[in-house]
């Protein structure tokens, strides 16, 4: 596949309807690729910014209680520690997680919420 630079115009004024996604306008001088008219190209975007650096987790690894985000890191056999976390950006598969984690840490992906509707059991119980 041979490279075309092409420069950015703005965000296409309506939505192609078959793939339902936002558009975008780009002009390639020369047409040395011999693109036509309404046909559909791949690209990738060269796009600036800081380089984000995290571990990436699944949604279902997340809750949120008190205001924060937290994950439940495995500390031994049977031991569960919540810890807050900073997300980032999300991604396809989940969030970014760029504070609180690292990437060697267990964490659990399913029954979060469990874990913490157990923990916070004794604050809500009802007086006899």
């Amino acid at each position: 596949m041979r490279p075309a630079v092409s420069e950015f115009l703005g965000l296409a004024p309506a939505t192609d309807p078959q793939l339902q996604g936002r558009g975008f306008l780009f002009l390639t001088r020369g047409n040395s690729l011999h693109l036509t008219p309404g046909a559909a190209v791949s690209a990738s975007l060269e796009l600036g910014g800081e380089v984000l650096r995290g571990v990436l987790l699944a949604e279902s690894a997340l809750v949120r209680y008190d205001t924060r985000t937290w994950i439940y890191v495995q500390k031994d056999a049977t031991t569960f520690v919540r810890t807050p976390v900073l997300l980032g950006p999300p991604l396809p598969g989940g969030w970014l997680i760029t504070q609180g984690l690292r990437a060697a840490e267990r964490v659990v992906t399913q029954g979060a919420q469990v874990l913490l509707s157990e923990e916070l059991k004794p604050l809500t119980s009802l007086p006899d």
